[in-house]
């Protein structure tokens, strides 16, 4: 797909996120290590959200699949 579609898909997830998460104000993006298409897709999944809610892209080895734990943030 072109690069405008693109952006409307991820729009749409924030959108989702946004409804299905009303309180988060951050969210934990977890990635393979190493999967630079998926680290990539989450890099602008982070940007089109625009701050809301706020991600954070973390990339866990995927043979010890162990996320980091803090207490501000959810996963969805």
């Amino acid at each position: 797909g072109d690069e405008a579609g693109r952006r409307i898909r991820y729009r749409r997830v924030c959108a989702r996120m946004r409804e299905r998460r009303p309180g988060a104000r951050r969210l934990l993006v977890v990635v393979p290590d190493g999967d630079e298409v998926a680290r990539r897709a989450a890099g602008q999944l982070a940007e089109e959200a625009e701050g809301d809610p706020r991600l954070r892209v973390v990339a866990v080895p995927v043979s010890r699949p162990l996320v980091p734990d803090r207490e501000d943030e959810s996963g969805a």
